[in-house]
């Protein structure tokens, strides 16, 4: 006598079906979890770049903020944006006024805008795939004298 089972009635294939399962489970946690975590770890380093660039770019910006040279403001800020990691830099002064910017940047409202490198003229609202943008900030000393 021959049993008229199918392939897929049998408990070899229902056991493959729920292995299989497991497996695509598994697998997309195992990979969700490794790109949060390499996502956080490339952050972390980016951050760490940042703070390094405004070791650099803080002497050169507190010369020409503090004498009011918008030429060598404008030259460092272009050369902050030229910096593969930044996407764009603002300056506000101590009363929280917008001073310039370059680039990429969030306004108070938390919208993206962009600030043309050439005419430093500025689009609202920019719609795209810079809206994950993250942002270090850091205040800008003048020392003159030792003062």
């Amino acid at each position: 006598m021959k049993a008229n089972t199918k392939w897929k009635d049998t408990l070899a294939a229902k056991l493959l079906v729920k292995v299989f399962q497991y497996y695509i489970f598994i697998t997309v946690i195992v990979t969700l979890a490794h790109m949060s975590m390499d996502f956080s770890f490339t952050k972390d380093i980016v951050e760490d770049d940042l703070k390094v660039f405004h070791t650099s770019f803080e002497p050169g910006l507190s010369v020409a903020l503090w004498n009011q040279e918008d030429d060598a403001l404008q030259s460092s800020l272009l050369a902050i944006y030229h910096v593969p990691q930044i996407e764009g830099a603002k300056i506000i002064d101590e009363n929280g006024n917008f001073v310039t910017a370059i680039g990429y940047v969030k306004n108070e409202h938390g919208q993206v805008t962009y600030y043309d490198p050439n005419t430093l003229s500025h689009n609202e609202s920019i719609s795209g795939g810079s809206q994950s943008l993250f942002s270090y900030s850091n205040n800008i000393h003048h020392q003159e004298d030792n003062i």
